[in-house]
C-alpha cells in the first residue's frame, strides 16, 4: 500500500518543475491525479511557461505508474477554471481528497522600477491563484468532512529578496491563506499546511535575468546558478535541490502520517533558514 493509496489529488502548475514532481511522486504512492496548468505565455514573465505537451508527458508518467491522470488546462487566476478542475475530479473519480497549490511565477525588478503589470501579474498568479485553488476545493472537502491541502510558499515567504518585492509579497500572503484555511478547515477535519522551498532546480531559475541576479552582474550563465546554490544553505555538498525533495514533504503532509499536523510552515531549504541575517554588500 502506498502512503496516499486510493486518494485523488489536484496539483496546480503541474506541467513541469516542482508541480510535475509532486504529481509523479503522489502517483508513485498510490494517488490518482487531476493535473492542472496554464499552457502559454504571460506578458510580464520573461521565460517560457508550461505547455500542453509537458502536461501530457506528466500524465503519461503517472499512467506508467498504474494510476490515472486527468489533464485540465486552465489559469489559476480564474475561479471558473479551478471550479471546473474540481468538478472534473468529482466526475472522473467520485471525489477529491487533496490539493497541492503549486502554480507560481518569479520575475525581477527593483521595486521603484517595477511596473504595475509586473506587480499585479505575480500577485494574481502566486497569491490570488492560491486562494482560488483553496476556494475551489473547500466546499467539497467541507461536505465530506475530510481533506488535506498543501500550499507552496517559499523561503521568501518569511524573508525579503531585493528585486522581487512582488514575489515576496505574494509568498508572505500564501502563509496567511494557509493559517486561515487551517483554522477554518479544522472543524471539518480539513488540514492545511505550507512548504517553504529554498534553492530548487526548476525552470523558474533558468533564464537570463535569473542568471544575472545570481551572478551579481550582467552576462550570468547557468554555471553561475550552480555556483550560487551552496551559499543558500548550510548542508555540505548541496547545489540546487532536486524538486523531489519538496515532493517528499508534500507527500508526508498529505498522508495519514501527518493526520494531526495542520497550520505549519515547513522549510525544505538545506538549512537556509538557519543562516544568520547579514548584509552581503554593506555601503561604507
Amino acid at each position: 500500500m502506498g502512503r496516499v493509496e486510493g486518494k485523488v489529488a489536484l496539483v496546480t502548475g503541474a506541467a513541469r518543475g516542482m508541480g510535475a514532481s509532486h504529481a509523479v511522486t503522489l502517483a508513485r504512492e498510490g494517488a490518482d491525479l487531476v493535473i492542472f496548468d496554464c499552457p502559454g505565455e504571460l506578458p510580464t514573465v520573461p521565460y517560457g511557461l508550461g505547455t500542453r505537451e509537458e502536461l501530457d508527458q506528466v500524465a503519461a508518467e503517472v499512467e506508467k505508474l498504474g494510476r490515472r491522470a486527468v489533464v485540465v488546462e486552465g489559469d489559476v487566476r480564474s475561479q471558473a477554471d479551478l471550479d471546473r478542475a474540481v468538478e472534473t475530479a468529482i466526475s472522473e473519480f467520485g471525489r477529491l481528497d487533496q490539493l497541492v497549490a503549486n502554480a507560481g511565477i518569479w520575475t525581477l525588478a527593483p521595486s521603484w522600477e517595477m511596473s504595475d503589470d509586473q506587480w499585479q501579474e505575480t500577485i494574481d498568479v502566486n497569491l490570488t491563484g492560491t486562494w482560488h485553488s483553496v476556494k475551489a476545493v473547500f466546499p467539497h472537502m467541507r461536505e465530506r468532512e475530510t481533506g488535506s491541502i498543501v500550499l507552496i510558499s517559499s523561503i521568501n515567504g518569511i524573508e525579503g529578496l531585493p528585486g522581487a518585492i512582488n514575489y515576496c509579497a505574494a509568498k508572505f500572503g500564501v502563509l496567511g491563506v494557509m493559517k486561515t484555511t487551517a483554522m477554518e478547515g479544522g472543524p471539518f477535519n480539513i488540514r492545511c499546511n505550507a512548504i517553504l522551498p529554498g534553492f530548487i532546480s526548476t525552470p523558474i531559475h533558468k533564464w537570463q535575468g535569473a542568471y544575472d541576479f545570481l551572478a551579481g552582474k550582467p552576462g550570468g550563465t547557468d554555471a553561475d546558478r550552480l555556483a550560487a546554490a551552496p551559499y543558500y544553505g548550510v548542508l555540505k555538498g548541496r547545489g540546487p535541490l532536486d524538486p523531489v525533495n519538496v515532493s517528499n514533504a508534500v507527500l508526508y503532509l498529505l498522508s495519514d502520517e501527518a493526520k494531526d499536523v495542520t497550520g505549519i510552515e515547513l522549510p525544505i531549504d538545506a538549512g537556509h533558514t538557519a543562516l544568520p541575517h547579514f548584509n552581503p554588500a554593506p555601503v561604507q
